[in-house]
């Protein structure tokens, strides 16, 4: 059974050993072109709630910022998504940044796609795996879906055509969101990479209040961000996890059934997990992860929809930059399998959210 590549890119980010505990920034964005000031650019940190739009003369300003070093995006109908890398070590707080114009019409799209019935297939399509397997048609939905261009290709690959700025109400975890999406695509190797932005919604009175926290703690466990997490703590046992590692991969290609031989991790008596991975601290917030082969990881505290513990596979083309509360950093480093592929934006949570707070 071969295993599939999935990059869910909620937050993306580098590390910024020795930073302050929260810091501010500030600046104005203008045109590429014509120098004029930019009003209305979404300006956010990507996976967080920090995010802000520009006023009348371009500017913004965010504050108490508790990430070490993060990806900041500037985002605006009829311009090109831009990207900065931030580290607070070596970035100046202080920004000024350019904005080139999108080439296409915006008008065409909106007449044209609501108009399509195959757009209409293929936008079921696109939900079914953008939000995950499991979710709710009622509970969240995409505002303004009349955006997203679907390339016109036969057979089964379904591929965005453009980067739209997606407005989501997930009324299940009690979240907006604003994804701005970079990539989709459904074919051999299926993907979606894109930044989001959390703000939470107001419940209506405590019933639903306490049905979102109950909601949110639930997506969090099981988790990749959960599972790394208690990787870092070194307590997967106490976490409901067993982990076993393939020490071999025929051809470096994810594929179940190559090793017999397993071993489980086990900790050495200087918390190192012996002989067949590596977690090393970058910084007090982030970890750089390293194994070898495929790793399996099952979940016994939920169970997948055949009444079995939840289990995913995953292995490394590059280190695993982790921050210490499980988010990942580089996503782009880690392939996966399982029960983690099928989930999407329906369980998704911001960075700042604290299971235990």
């Amino acid at each position: 059974m071969a295993l599939i590549q999935i990059i869910l890119s909620l937050f993306l980010g580098v590390h910024c050993p020795n930073c302050s505990n929260t810091i501010d920034i500030s600046g104005t964005v203008f045109d590429r072109d014509t120098k004029a000031p930019i009003t209305g650019v979404h300006v956010f940190i990507a996976g967080s709630e920090k995010g802000i739009d520009t006023d009348a003369e371009g500017r913004f300003a965010i504050s108490n910022i508790e990430q070490e070093a993060f990806q900041l995006i500037f985002s605006h109908v009829g311009y090109q998504t831009r990207t900065i890398n931030f580290d607070a070590n070596k970035s100046s707080k202080r920004l000024e940044v350019s904005l080139k114009a999108e080439e296409t019409l915006l008008g065409e799209v909106v007449v044209n796609a609501k108009k399509d019935r195959k757009w209409n297939r293929d936008l079921k399509k696109f939900k079914q795996f953008f939000f995950g397997e499991g979710y709710k048609e009622n509970l969240i939905s995409i505002e303004n879906d009349y955006l997203i261009e679907f390339m016109d290709k036969k057979g089964r690959d379904l591929i965005v055509d453009n980067r739209p700025a997606l407005e989501i109400q997930n009324k299940h975890l009690g979240y907006e969101v604003y994804f701005q999406l970079i990539k989709f695509e459904l074919s051999d190797i299926k993907t979606y990479l894109g930044f989001s932005n959390f703000k939470e919604m107001a419940p209506a009175d405590d019933k639903e209040a306490k049905r979102w926290k109950a909601n949110r703690l639930a997506a969090y466990k099981g988790s990749t961000r959960h599972f790394f997490k208690s990787l870092i703590d070194r307590n997967l046992d106490q976490e409901g996890y067993g982990v076993t590692l393939q020490p071999e991969v025929a051809g470096g290609k994810m594929a179940t059934g190559l090793v017999e031989k397993k071993e489980a991790l086990r900790f050495d008596d200087e918390g190192i997990y012996k002989k067949n991975m590596t977690i090393t601290p970058v910084s007090d917030k982030v970890f750089e992860i390293t194994f070898d082969g495929l790793l399996e990881i099952v979940f016994y505290d939920e169970e997948d929809q055949y009444g079995d513990p939840q289990s995913s596979e995953i292995m490394l083309n590059a280190p695993l930059r982790v921050h210490k509360n499980g988010v990942i950093l580089n996503p782009n480093a880690l392939l996966a399998n399982g029960f983690w592929t099928l989930e999407g934006m329906f369980e998704a949570l911001p960075f700042e959210y604290d299971p235990d707070n």
